[in-house]
Formats: structure tokens, C-alpha cells, sequence
């Protein structure tokens, strides 16, 4: 057999012209793919090593032989050996495997039904949150697997109520804490796996402003899996529940849809405003595009078309970033992407879907020394039933919506398929997106819905008529572009100079969020000198003006007489200050004595200026504005006792009454007796004429899930004029 090696090498071509070596990660889902043929599988793990062929006895033979007598097992038969082989398998390994949050959601007819939700009950109901503060991404998945399941299983009338009292539970508890009302998204996404790449100056104050966009999809189709699980159990709030969904859905398309790229950003990201990420996330378009509630079928065909991917799968961001070494998405969102890729009826990408997931199958089965999981098998298995024949659950049945590559075209069958109380044997006659006639049990089914009512064996014939759109998409092969590293600043004398980058010939300024002007490389430029506060920041820009990389770190500047300090203990108990005091002193007396701390670290009386704040304490700063208007806000703070602890303090503010927000206060591991004075984000909030309250408290969203408390020692509070 003549094989073609079609991918070599990859490179990376940066600005300059410098050659950088691009990989495919070692990883369980990566390897070069050199051919798909009907009975078989070429694959290198890397350039220069041994070709691999799989062929589908090579996956029967890693099938369980108790599962080779089971008769009742759906059977695919589709005209390609290796395809109906790695059927077999991944639905065999996942009926053996524990059922996981992506299987249950992607296949919930394959996981044993008990098991599924005993698992999403344990999780539910478990207060561990590795993640505090930011969003664990499994929060929104078990809900969305929990609407997935009940949707295709029967379940008792008291644990499909228990599952959505617990899933409006989970929405509500994190919203409060995380969603932002002035750009309509949940910020708390930059934990690396949902939102990519972040720039390197961010710190952790600034990584829970991140608002991603596979979380925010996350979070949108977790509002719509409540909504359809409230329904279901006849409790109130599922009209509220669809609302929240369309209005993040509508956030996402107002505020990361890049028109000219045709896909998503990654996420929002920056300071006090937040501004759009330069690059793109597959997890995050994945979601997105299969998604109807996100994006319409344009859209859809767009990200499909647009979106860069290679042959081993769509890439965690694009562009990368310098540092990049684990590039590829993981098969869970490859799955994802399938789906994206049935929706926008394109042949050539949803093949190159389907390969990569029987890529994934393949090696799982055969590659000595490695370990697979159950999302492997559910990826492809879902991959199946969801896209090639299209069965995709909805409150009153089985939606029938096939997707069928040209290369499966003919006749493909699935038999013995289960359903809630019935079984199903689907017939597909053609290939292409578009079904032209639809038959239950030989009658004409116009709504293209299998009831979900049935009991018994049924049978279901579905003839297509082509694919909804005829534009094919090149060959999925990309050369990774880089992402410009952010640029190097020198803020001095009252100008900004960029320091010139490899292919960068402009840069915009932004001041307070607006653009002020486009700067070049190596010119000092004048900054506007204006009242109150001013934040300044720069990102390179490509020949036709839109961001190439990353911006410079912001740079917030206040005008001389335009800020107020107050001194947290001016507002504060003065024996509070004192007894901090006390404890160091006698702590240091008696380490002291054994000889484990010197004269010079003898602890100061002015450590009374900072005041202990406990998780269960608040403070009430009081501040006199001659006239009504904006400001800008921002705490002064060191770390508090159990400054080793895990997690990032959280204390919300209010002005007035009304609370703007909660901040991030992240340690940085010294103890209670420490004058190192960190600052957190500046935050807009509106004062009144006359006398202003302001409030650092810990609201009920800002406490840890297991109720451990928490310190900080808070030292100013800090208000500047925003004109």
C-alpha cells in the first residue's frame, strides 16, 4: 500500500523571519494522522518515527470478548471496517468505564444509568471547589450532563427534582460571586484550561477578572440544561433560568465575536475595562459552535470555516503564544468540535472531526504504556449517535438532524440503539445535511422527532438530499502563526516609548479604554494630561489595524490633588490595631528568648496602621464628595495570619448601600506581620454629594464552599476623581 506522508513538518514563522520547531504534543489524542482509508489507520507519533498502521482487526481485538457475545449491544454498520471497528470498541470500553461528567453528557444512553447519578449526586452535593475562586469548570458540565441524562433516561419524580434544586443552587451561588453586570459575562475563567493562553504579566488579581469564552459558553447552556431540568420537574424558574441563558449568549456574540477572523476570542482580559483577547480558543469555539443557542447556522458555518486546525484537531488558541508547548485541545473538545462541524453541514471538516476522534480511539486501543479514559471512547460514541445520525435530545424526544460525510455515503445502520423504555433501529439512505424524508415504523414523521414515549422496538428510515451547504473548506492543514509578546514600555517624563518588535510598524494607546492615537516603535509620545485618574495602556497592531498581540502591562496614573486616602485605622477600633500588635510582640519575645529572632526583628508599633479583617468582619469607611460623580476605588491590603493557606481571599464593596462588586485578594505568602502592602484592581464606583459610605464586608458569594476563614489585613482605602 502506496502511503502519502502529506505532513512532514510543521514550523512557526514569526515576525523576522526566525524558524521556530511546531510538534504535535506527546499527548493521548496527537501524533500525525498520514492517511484515513476504509480499513485502515497510518499514523507517526512524530517526524522520523516509524509509520503505525491500524487496521480494524487491530481495534477488535482489543475489545472485551464478553462484550463479542452480547447480541443487544448496538451494532454500526456503515460500509467502512475501521469506523464500525472503533464502534465497537469505544462502545464496549465505555459501558465497562465509571461514567464521567463529558460521557454522561455526550452519550448518555451508553453510561449505566445509576451509576450516572450516583456520581453527578456525589458531586452536587460535595463543597470542594479546587479552583476557589475562579470557575470549576465541572460546576456547569455535571448540570448540562444532568439535563443530558434525564433527557434520554427515566428518572424518579424526587431525583429529577433533587438534580434541579441542586444544579439552580450551583448557578446561583457561583453568578454572585462571578457574574459582571456592566459587560453581561462571568469573569473567573482564566484558570489556563478554559481560557488558553494568558498574558505573562497577569497576575492573580487580574486572572479572576478574566472572562473566557469557553466559560461563558459553559455557563450559557448550563442556564438552558437548568431551565429544561426545572420544566421537567414541574419546580418554578425555568423562564428565568432561559433568559439568563439568551443574555449570556447575547454578551458573547456583543463582546468576543471577531468579524473579520469569522470565530471567537478567547476571552476579555485587563485592568479596571477589560479588553478583547487577540487570539482564538478552540474549547471556547467548539462550545460556542455547537451550540444553537449561541450561534445560528451562519455563524456556525463561519467558525467551522474559519477557525485554523491541524490534522491531529482544532488548537487550545490560535495564534499561539512563544512559550506554547501543549497545543492541542483535549478530545473532549474535539467531540465538541464534531458537533460544531454537523451543524455547519461542511464535509471536508466534519471527516477531518470524525478522523481525528478515530485517531483518538486508535491509539488509546494500541499504544503500549498508555493510559485512556472513559472521554475518549464517550468522544467518538457521542460523535456517532449525535452527528452521524443526529439524535440530539430535547424535552419531548430524540431531534433527528443527521450529518453524514460523503465518504460514509450509501447506506449506514444502527441497530439496537436505546431510548428511555424503547429501542431503535435507524436506517440512513445518502449522505449530506439535509433529510428529505423522515419514517417511524413506516409512517411519515414530520417533526422530525422520535416521541419520547415509545416502548418497544421501533424502526426509523431517514433519506437525505445533500449537504445544506455546498462550499468546501480547504484541507485542514495550518501554518501556527505567533502571537506578538507584549510589548516593552518605558513610561517616563510624561511619555510612553515602545520599544520596537519584529513586524510591528504601529501601536494604538488607550486612555481610560478609549483609543487616544497609533503610536510607532521608538517615538516618545507626549501623554494627554488630564484630571482624576487615568490608565494608559498600548497593543501592537497588524498592517490593517487589529490586535497582534497582547497589551503592555496597564499603567493607571492620578493627577496631583485628585486623590483621597483614607487609613483603615482612622475608621477602625484602635484596640483591634493594638491587639495585633500585642500578639506579634509577645510572639517575637518568646522566639526571641530561644534565640530564633534578632533585636531587628522586633515587630513595629506602626503595624497598628494595618487592621485585621476576618472573613466574619466588615469595616465602614465614611468619605465627603463636594459634588456627585465617578470615582475609581482601590484597597490597600497585606496578607492576614493564614497568609499560607490556599485560595484567594475575596471581600466584596459597597457604596451607599448598593454592592458594586467583590475584589480579589490574592496572597503573596507573607505573615500577619509583614508592611508589605499589596493593592487590588481598581474598581468604578458613583458617589453622592455630601457624606459617602463605603463597606468592605464579606458577602455570603465571597466565602470559601468548605467555610474555612480567612484574614486580611487591610491598610488604606484609596479614591481618585474619574472624569
Amino acid at each position: 500500500m502506496l502511503v502519502l506522508l502529506f505532513l512532514a513538518r510543521l514550523t512557526d514563522v514569526i515576525p523576522g523571519g526566525r524558524i521556530l520547531s511546531w510538534q504535535p504534543y506527546q499527548g493521548l489524542t496527537q501524533g500525525y494522522m498520514l492517511e484515513l482509508s476504509a480499513d485502515s489507520l497510518v499514523t507517526s507519533e512524530s517526524t522520523g518515527a516509524p509509520l503505525r498502521v491500524i487496521t480494524s482487526d487491530t481495534l477488535i481485538s482489543s475489545i472485551p470478548a464478553i462484550e463479542l457475545c452480547d447480541v443487544e449491544a448496538p451494532c454500526l454498520s456503515t460500509g467502512s471496517t475501521l469506523f464500525d471497528a472503533a464502534w465497537q470498541l469505544a462502545r464496549t470500553r465505555l459501558t465497562l468505564s465509571a461514567p464521567t461528567i463529558y460521557t454522561i453528557t455526550m452519550s448518555p444512553e451508553a453510561v449505566d444509568k445509576d451509576q450516572a447519578l450516583q456520581y453527578l449526586d456525589s458531586l452536587m452535593s460535595a463543597s470542594d471547589m479546587p479552583s476557589w475562586p475562579l470557575l470549576d469548570r465541572k460546576r456547569p458540565e455535571m448540570i448540562i450532563a444532568a439535563a443530558a441524562l434525564a433527557s434520554t433516561s427515566r428518572i424518579s419524580p424526587k431525583r429529577l427534582r433533587n438534580l434541579a434544586i441542586a444544579s439552580k443552587r450551583i448557578l446561583a451561588t457561583d453568578s454572585a460571586r462571578l457574574y459582571n453586570p456592566e459587560t453581561g459575562l462571568w469573569r473567573g475563567g482564566g484558570d489556563g484550561e478554559l481560557s488558553g493562553a494568558l498574558p505573562p504579566w497577569i497576575s492573580d488579581t487580574e486572572r479572576y477578572a478574566v472572562e473566557s469564552l469557553a466559560a461563558n459558553a459553559l455557563v450559557c447552556n448550563a442556564y438552558a440544561s437548568l431551565s429544561s431540568l426545572l420544566e421537567a420537574a414541574g419546580l418554578d424558574g425555568a423562564p428565568a433560568a432561559s433568559s439568563n441563558a439568551h443574555a449570556i449568549a447575547t454578551a458573547i456574540n456583543n463582546r468576543l465575536w471577531m468579524p473579520t477572523e469569522g470565530f471567537y476570542s478567547q476571552y476579555l482580559y485587563g485592568r479596571r475595562k477589560l479588553v478583547r483577547g487577540p487570539s482564538g480558543s478552540g474549547a471556547g469555539n467548539a462550545f460556542a459552535a455547537a451550540s444553537p443557542l449561541i450561534t445560528n447556522n451562519e455563524m456556525t458555518r463561519r467558525v467551522v470555516n474559519n477557525l485554523p486546525r491541524t490534522p491531529y484537531g482544532i488548537v487550545k488558541s490560535f495564534p499561539l503564544t512563544d512559550s506554547t508547548t501543549d497545543y492541542i485541545s483535549t478530545v473532549t473538545d474535539q467531540g465538541w468540535w464534531a458537533l460544531a462541524c454537523g451543524r455547519a453541514a461542511d464535509n471536508t471538516a466534519l471527516w477531518n472531526a470524525m478522523s481525528v476522534l478515530i485517531r483518538a480511539v486508535s491509539l488509546a486501543a494500541v499504544v503500549p504504556g498508555r493510559e485512556s479514559d472513559a472521554n475518549v471512547w464517550g468522544a467518538f460514541v457521542g460523535a456517532v449517535s449525535r452527528v452521524l445520525f443526529g439524535l440530539t435530545p430535547t424535552g419531548s424526544g430524540l431531534e433527528i438532524r443527521p450529518a453524514v460525510p460523503e465518504e460514509l455515503g450509501g447506506n449506514i445502520t444502527l441497530t439496537n440503539f436505546p431510548y428511555r423504555d424503547a429501542t431503535i433501529n435507524l436506517r440512513i439512505n445518502g449522505a449530506g445535511a439535509r433529510v428529505a424524508s423522515c419514517r417511524l415504523d413506516g409512517n411519515e414523521l414530520a417533526s422530525r422527532i422520535i416521541p419520547d414515549t415509545l416502548t418497544g422496538n421501533h424502526t426509523v428510515d431517514i433519506d437525505m438530499v445533500g449537504a445544506t451547504f455546498e462550499e468546501k473548506i480547504a484541507p485542514a492543514i495550518v501554518n501556527p502563526e505567533l502571537l506578538t509578546p507584549a510589548p516593552e514600555i518605558d513610561w517616563s517624563n510624561g511619555t510612553v516609548t515602545v520599544a520596537p518588535q519584529d513586524g510591528i510598524e504601529s501601536y494604538a494607546l488607550l486612555v481610560n479604554d478609549e483609543r487616544y492615537e497609533d503610536i510607532r516603535p521608538g517615538s516618545p509620545v507626549i501623554l494627554p494630561q488630564r484630571a482624576g485618574f487615568n490608565e494608559y495602556f498600548v497593543i501592537p497592531l497588524t498592517s490593517d489595524g487589529h490586535a497582534a498581540g497582547y497589551s503592555s502591562i496597564p499603567r493607571s496614573v492620578a493627577s496631583r490633588g485628585s486623590v483621597v486616602t483614607l487609613q483603615a485605622e482612622w475608621f477602625a477600633a484602635r484596640a483591634l490595631a493594638r491587639d495585633i500588635y500585642r500578639r506579634m510582640y509577645r510572639r517575637w519575645t518568646r522566639l526571641h528568648a530561644r534565640g530564633r529572632m534578632t533585636a531587628e526583628q522586633r515587630p513595629n508599633r506602626s503595624l497598628t496602621q494595618l487592621v485585621e479583617i476576618t472573613s466574619s468582619e466588615s469595616i465602614t469607611f465614611t468619605v465627603e464628595a463636594p459634588a456627585e460623580g465617578h470615582c475609581v476605588i482601590e484597597l490597600g491590603y497585606a496578607d492576614g495570619r493564614d497568609a499560607g493557606a490556599a485560595g484567594i481571599p475575596l471581600r466584596s464593596i459597597a457604596v451607599n448601600g448598593h454592592r458594586i462588586t467583590n475584589l480579589a485578594m490574592p496572597r503573596k505568602g507573607m505573615p500577619s506581620d509583614s508592611t508589605v502592602t499589596l493593592s487590588t484592581l481598581p474598581v468604578t464606583a458613583r458617589l453622592l454629594k455630601g457624606v459617602n459610605r463605603i463597606d468592605i464586608f464579606s458577602a455570603e458569594s465571597d466565602r470559601r464552599p468548605d467555610n474555612r476563614p480567612d484574614t486580611i489585613m487591610l491598610d488604606y482605602i484609596r479614591i481618585t476623581t474619574l472624569q
